[in-house]
């Protein structure tokens, strides 16, 4: 993929105006509804913040940022493709919050392909694999702490520790593979299975939900294991340049090196052969 240097500030403003614009519209939404409260314009204040960290350069807030507007952006153009295909009308709400999500998206996308941020983060292979799996690690981590938060409302103690538990660890793996850390990868896998345990033990919708949460670890770690089964090619050793140096003073001498030998350890060594040479 193509690298740039700089993204042009039209695009950073862009993606923000567009993230802050469906932040506005949510909370709108809410404040509208007689069935809302204060507490769920919560999504609309994270959109908000999210909207700022798409103009900023840090990995981890960028994957913070973008993994917000996946999670608007993902079930909003489906609700928006289904209404078309079952009724033939258009879910207003749905399609703008889809739009200026997928707006966003798109517009804070060569974010994570400056020369900086390629020098900031550069793994040796599958870095747009990794890039993504960060993004789902950050919805994940997202989704998982607001229903952590309802349960801890609803007074469910247990789902919510266990909940909270399971985003922080989320959290921690991304931090950790953002900064290239060995235990980043071995602690999302182990995120992973741990979520799939619980899955197993909980059934139901509930199980399905906490199953969701061990995807993005798996994908993180399939690159470890994809990188042991088929290993990166090595790079052939390019030609040796040598340079000459055209403005030299003065030719090159040639010195004769020879080690220096006491004089008196070498007539004491040739007086013998003197003798014999004497006689002869």
């Amino acid at each position: 993929m193509a690298t740039q240097t700089t993204v042009p500030a039209w695009r950073r403003a862009g993606a923000s105006l567009a993230m802050g614009a469906t932040a506005v519209g949510v909370g709108v939404m809410v404040a509208r509804s007689p069935f809302l409260g204060g507490y769920d314009m919560l999504p609309a204040a994270v959109m908000a913040v999210a909207a700022v960290g798409l103009s900023r350069r840090g990995l981890v807030t960028q994957a913070l940022s973008r993994g917000t507007a996946w999670v608007v952006f993902a079930p909003t153009l489906i609700v928006t493709i289904a209404s078309l295909w079952m009724s033939h009308r258009v879910e207003h709400e749905a399609a703008l919050m889809a739009a200026g999500t997928g707006a966003a998206l798109a517009l804070g996308h060569p974010m994570l392909n400056t020369d900086e941020a390629r020098a900031a983060f550069s793994p040796v292979r599958f870095r747009r694999w990794v890039l993504a799996s960060m993004t789902a690690t950050a919805a994940a981590f997202l989704s998982g702490g607001y229903f952590a938060l309802d349960a801890a409302r609803g007074s469910h103690v247990g789902a919510a520790v266990g909940l909270g538990a399971l985003c922080l660890s989320l959290l921690a793996s991304l931090v950790g593979i953002a900064r290239m850390r060995g235990w980043g990868p071995l602690l999302a896998g182990v995120t992973s299975v741990a979520a799939l345990l619980a899955a197993a033990i909980l059934g139901g919708a509930t199980g399905v939900g906490v199953a969701l949460a061990a995807v993005p670890g798996l994908l993180m770690t399939a690159p470890l294991i994809l990188s042991r089964l088929s290993p990166a090619p090595a790079s052939a050793p390019g030609p040796v340049a040598t340079r000459v140096a055209l403005d030299t003073p003065e030719p090159p001498t040639r010195v004769r090196v020879a080690p220096i030998v006491d004089a008196e350890a070498t007539a004491s060594a040739e007086a013998p052969l003197r003798a014999l040479a004497r006689r002869g």
